[in-house]
């Protein structure tokens, strides 16, 4: 990407993987998170955009607007349509450069916070899930990898005799 774009690097950050707590902060001062997805499921990060009051513009799917409409810190925009993303950012910019400090939960309904709180519980309990079964596997691996179950099986005729 740049090689093709010039970006001010004083303002332009690269932050690579970063501990939950930190890229909570990120987002926490973050002027907007721009958030493309075409059009399967929704990630945890717009809803952790959406707790900290980060102003978002994202895609206008069917999993992004069961969390997110139009308001005064968001905005979908069409997948494919680079005009109307790029306008939709400069604006979400503009605007948290006039109203700097000022991000209040409540720009967002409590509805919205309340489905959207649900919604990371819900998945952050998938994930322990999902992680525990991948534990659990790699427990019992050795185990497996003992048992060769392409050994070619004796005839039940071979074991009698």
């Amino acid at each position: 990407m740049l090689r093709e774009v010039s970006l001010d690097p004083l303002r332009t950050h690269f932050v690579g993987k970063l501990p939950y707590d930190q890229y909570i902060k990120v987002l926490q001062v973050s002027a907007a998170h721009v958030y493309l997805t075409y059009p399967f499921v929704l990630s945890w990060s717009l809803l952790e955009a959406i707790t900290t009051g980060c102003a978002v513009v994202a895609s206008n799917t069917a999993p992004v607007k069961e969390f997110l409409s139009e308001g005064p810190r968001s905005r979908l925009v069409d997948f494919f349509d680079v005009e109307q993303l790029k306008t939709a950012a400069l604006e979400m910019l503009w605007e948290s450069r006039e109203n700097v400090g000022v991000r209040p939960a409540d720009r967002q309904s409590q509805k919205q916070i309340d489905n959207v709180q649900s919604a990371l519980r819900a998945y952050r309990k998938l994930i322990d899930t999902q992680q525990y079964t991948q534990e659990k596997h790699s427990i019992y691996q050795p185990l497996n990898s003992k048992i060769n179950c392409d050994a070619p099986r004796p005839d039940v005729q071979d074991s009698i005799r």
